[in-house]
């Protein structure tokens, strides 16, 4: 490595959430280290159960369950008062330590139907998919609801999913 001895680092700013720094004089190697531990360890709200209980689209079980589990969450009100897993005196999942939602879609119609991020309900009114906040929020000004599958005449998906607080290494 030819610059280990001599990396510096700027801190440029620092609050409770953010942490601006620059790194100079380094090895790239280095560089992408400290940004998969910075990212590994931040606190988020994911997926952790997405249990299909009826799927009849053309996507196989697995797949669905892949772009579930991709799906970003906003939980800026819940996320503090809930528990992590592992502080949880509950076996599996209660209302201290997740958020269940689910998704229920049939297609009725001739027409093919998206099933999208808006089409899945939870149990509490403040967590949501990214894309399914208000327009007027600037904060989460997404346009378009993220796409799960398309489906047609007879074709229905159901889900149960529960979301969890963790580490983004653990999600």
């Amino acid at each position: 490595m030819p610059f280990a001895n001599q990396t510096i680092v700027n801190l440029n700013s620092v609050d409770d959430e953010t942490i601006k720094f620059t790194l100079e004089d380094t090895d790239l190697s280095v560089a992408n280290a400290l940004r998969r531990v910075c990212i590994g360890e931040v606190p988020t709200f994911a997926f952790d159960s997405i249990q299909i209980q009826e799927n009849s689209t053309v996507l196989h079980d697995e797949f669905l369950a892949q772009r579930v589990g991709l799906i970003p969450l906003t939980s800026d009100e819940v996320v503090d008062r809930l528990n992590y897993p592992w502080e949880c005196s509950c076996n599996e999942y209660c209302n201290d330590c997740s958020v269940e939602f689910s998704l229920d879609v049939e297609c009725e119609d001739e027409e093919q139907k998206a099933v999208t991020s808006r089409d899945l309900r939870t149990t509490q009114p403040s967590v949501l998919p990214a894309t399914s906040r208000s327009q007027d929020e600037d904060e989460y000004a997404e346009t378009d609801p993220i796409l799960i599958v398309k489906i047609r005449r007879g074709q229905r998906l159901k889900l149960l999913c529960i979301a969890r607080k963790g580490f983004s290494m653990d999600h």
